[in-house]
């Protein structure tokens, strides 16, 4: 699992203390309470198994960790902030859409009862969590022209895909000017 972020628990972009963000915003106890939760969560609502989470970041009352699984690499998004549940919901809607249209996403894993983001119980309250499969990739190398092409037609299949993505794939999502 190659990533550029510390393994462990940091913080995204703000100084402030790691494990006090951890238990103050999410009330897991310690690194240790936060990977067992992972472990437990990720075997009753997905049926994975996880053996290792070895590096977490929060992000504001979001977070995302690295988890080595039975079934791949994986990385588990949660958030805390109520107020982006449904937007989070819509989001995972978008990605299995764009997925079933062939483009190249990370698809969120469907959980047992086949949501991809699914609410579930923390330490402090609800979490919305989802699944995905990590992906592994290089930057762009601007100077291979094939690859610049590539990723061109990448994003324009993109674009074709959310052209016309039915309403209620999209409802909840913000709204983008111009739409």
């Amino acid at each position: 699992m190659r990533t550029v972020l510390p393994a462990g628990l940091s913080m995204l972009w703000e100084p402030v203390d790691a494990p006090t963000a951890l238990r103050e915003r999410f009330g897991f106890a310690g690194f240790a309470d936060l990977t067992r939760w992972t472990t437990t969560t990720l075997a009753a609502t997905w049926g994975l198994t996880v053996t290792a989470v070895p590096r977490v970041v929060i992000s504001d009352r979001n977070a995302i960790a690295w988890a080595a699984s039975s079934s791949g690499d994986l990385v588990v998004k949660w958030s805390s902030a109520r107020s982006t549940f449904d937007r989070l919901q819509a989001l995972a809607r978008v990605l299995r859409l764009l997925a079933a249209r062939g483009v190249p996403v990370a698809e969120p894993v469907p959980a047992l009862d086949g949501r991809a983001r699914v609410v579930v119980p923390g330490p402090l309250g609800a979490l919305s969590v989802a699944v995905l499969p990590h992906v592994e990739g290089d930057w762009l190398d601007v100077t291979e022209l094939d690859a610049v092409r590539a990723a061109g037609a990448a994003l324009a299949h993109l674009h074709s895909a959310l052209a016309d993505a039915p309403a209620e794939v999209v409802a909840d999502l913000p709204s983008v000017p111009g739409r």
